[in-house]
C-alpha cells in the first residue's frame, strides 16, 4: 500500500501535495477528457506522442461513455479500418452511427443515411429511411446533408419520382455552403441540361469551383471538358490542359483519369500534342483495371493480347513471352466480363477465334465452348459484330484441330441457314462485316 492511500486508510491528516496525489489517483477521465486525449494522440499536440492505436483506446473509452463525437469517429475508424482500428467492421460502424444518431450527432445522420443507402454493415437497402436521415442532417445546416438529400432527389430514390429541379436547387444551396461535390454536381447538370438549361459556361465554372475544392470528379470532368473544347468558345480543344488535370486526379487515384490517360497515350492526339507511347499506355491502363475500371481492363487486355507496350522479361524466350501474352491477355478479358463489359465478351471470342484459325496455342474444346458463350453473351448484349461472328461460326463450323490420337470435337454444327440469319440480322443491327459479306452474297447471286 502506498504512503499516501495508507495515511488516508488510518485517518491520518493529509498534506496539501499528498491530497492532490489521493484526488489524482481516484480520478476517472470523464468522456470530454478521453475523447480530447484521443485527439491529442492522433495529432500528436499537447505533449502526446503521435499513436493511433493509443489514440483508438482513448477514443473507444469515451464511446463507450456514449460521447456522441467519439461513437461517430470511432464508427469511422471501424468502417474503413483506419484510426488504430484493428479490422474493418462494418457493422461494429453501423452500431456505433446509430447510437450517435441517438444522440443527435449530425455527421451520424449523414454516415448512418450513406449505410441504409449502400445496404452497408448487414442493413437491408432502404432509399426512404436514408433520406429521412440525410433530411435530419440537412435541417441542421450539415452541406454533405443538404448535397445528399439533392441526389435522392436527382436519382429518384426515396421520393415519389426524381425531380431534377428540385436537386438542382439543393446543390446550389449545399455549394453555397462550400461543399466540393455540391460544385461537381451542378457542373454535371449545367453540362447536361439537368434541371436546368444547358449551359456549358457555367458547368465549367462549377467544375472549377470543384476542382479548386479537392473534388476528384470535378477535376476529371473539367479535363473532360477541355479535351472536347466545351465551354471554350472559338478557342476548340485544348489537350495540354487536359492532360495536366487528368494527371493530377490519376496521381490521386482517380480511375477515370487514369483510363482516359492511357486512351490519350494509346491513340495520341491528331495535331502531335500527345504522341503514341504504349508504355505509358499500359500504366495508365493498368492503374485503372487495378482499381476495378472495366473499360480499363478490356483495353489492357487488347494490349497484352498484341504485345503493345509490354517488355521481355530478363531471360525470357519468344515463346514464353507469347504465353504470358495470351495468358495476361485472357485474365484481363475475363475480368472485365465479370463486370459486363460487352466489348471484352466480344474481343475475348475473337481471340480465340483468330487463335483457332491460326492453329495457335493448341486451343482445346474449352476455349472454343467458351467463345461461342461469350460470343452469345455479346450478341444478347446487342452487339451486332458478335452476331456476324456468330454467323460465321454457323457458316463454317466449328471445331477442334484433333490431333493422332483423338477426333476433332465438333463445338458448333456447319448450319448454312442459320449463318445467313444471323448475318442478316448483324447487317440490320450495324455491323459493317455483316453488311459487307451480304452485299458479297448479292454479288455471287446475280
Amino acid at each position: 500500500m502506498s504512503t499516501v492511500a495508507a495515511a488516508a486508510t488510518a485517518g491520518a491528516p493529509l498534506s496539501a501535495a499528498a491530497a492532490a496525489a489521493h484526488n489524482t489517483s481516484n480520478h476517472h477521465p470523464t468522456a470530454d477528457e478521453l475523447y480530447q486525449k484521443s485527439t491529442d494522440h492522433y495529432a500528436g499536440q499537447n505533449g502526446a506522442d503521435r499513436n493511433a492505436e493509443l489514440a483508438f483506446q482513448y477514443l473507444q473509452q469515451a464511446a463507450d461513455q456514449d460521447h456522441a463525437e467519439a461513437l461517430y469517429n470511432i464508427g469511422v475508424c471501424w468502417e474503413y479500418g483506419q484510426g488504430g482500428a484493428p479490422r474493418t467492421d462494418a457493422k461494429e460502424a453501423v452500431q456505433c452511427y446509430q447510437r450517435a444518431a441517438q444522440l443527435e450527432n449530425v455527421l451520424a445522420y449523414k454516415a448512418l443515411g450513406y449505410c441504409y443507402q449502400c445496404g452497408v454493415g448487414g442493413l437491408k437497402v432502404d432509399y426512404e429511411r436514408a433520406l429521412e436521415l440525410y433530411q435530419q442532417a440537412a435541417n441542421a445546416g450539415l452541406p454533405a446533408g443538404i448535397y445528399s438529400v439533392g441526389y435522392c432527389y436527382e436519382s429518384g430514390q426515396g421520393v415519389t419520382a426524381p425531380d431534377q429541379e428540385r436537386a438542382v436547387e439543393l446543390y446550389q444551396r449545399a455549394a453555397e455552403l462550400g461543399h466540393a461535390t455540391a460544385y461537381k454536381a451542378l457542373g454535371y447538370c449545367y453540362r447536361l441540361g439537368r434541371g436546368v438549361d444547358q449551359d456549358l459556361n457555367k458547368a465549367k465554372e462549377y467544375y472549377e469551383l470543384g476542382a479548386q475544392a479537392g473534388n476528384l470528379d470535378a477535376i476529371h470532368n473539367l479535363a473532360v471538358m477541355y479535351q472536347n473544347g466545351e465551354g471554350m468558345g472559338d478557342d476548340g480543344p485544348h489537350l495540354e490542359s487536359a492532360m495536366e488535370l487528368y494527371q493530377l486526379a490519376a496521381r490521386y487515384g482517380h480511375r477515370g483519369s487514369q483510363y482516359n490517360l492511357g486512351r490519350c497515350y494509346h491513340f495520341g492526339s491528331a495535331d502531335g500534342t500527345v504522341p503514341v507511347d504504349l508504355d505509358q499506355a499500359v500504366k495508365y491502363y493498368t492503374l485503372a483495371a487495378n482499381a476495378g475500371l472495366a473499360s480499363a481492363m478490356c483495353n489492357l487486355a487488347v494490349c497484352w493480347q498484341h504485345g503493345w507496350g509490354v517488355p521481355m522479361e530478363e531471360g525470357e524466350t519468344d515463346e514464353a513471352l507469347e504465353r504470358r501474352q495470351y495468358e495476361t491477355a485472357i485474365s484481363w478479358y475475363e475480368k472485365a466480363i465479370e463486370r459486363g463489359n460487352v466489348m471484352a465478351m466480344l474481343n475475348l471470342g475473337s481471340y480465340y477465334l483468330e487463335l483457332h484459325g491460326k492453329g495457335e496455342m493448341n486451343l482445346g474444346e474449352a476455349e472454343l465452348v467458351r467463345a461461342v458463350q461469350v460470343l452469345e453473351q455479346a450478341a444478347a448484349a446487342g452487339n451486332a459484330d458478335a452476331l456476324f461472328l456468330l454467323s460465321e461460326c454457323f457458316q463454317e463450323g466449328l471445331k477442334t484441330d484433333g490431333t493422332d490420337a483423338e477426333d476433332p470435337i465438333v463445338v458448333l454444327e456447319q448450319d448454312h441457314e442459320k449463318g445467313d440469319l444471323l448475318c442478316h440480322e448483324a447487317a440490320n443491327g450495324g455491323s459493317e462485316a455483316a453488311q459487307r459479306r451480304e452485299e458479297t452474297n448479292q454479288l455471287s447471286l446475280v
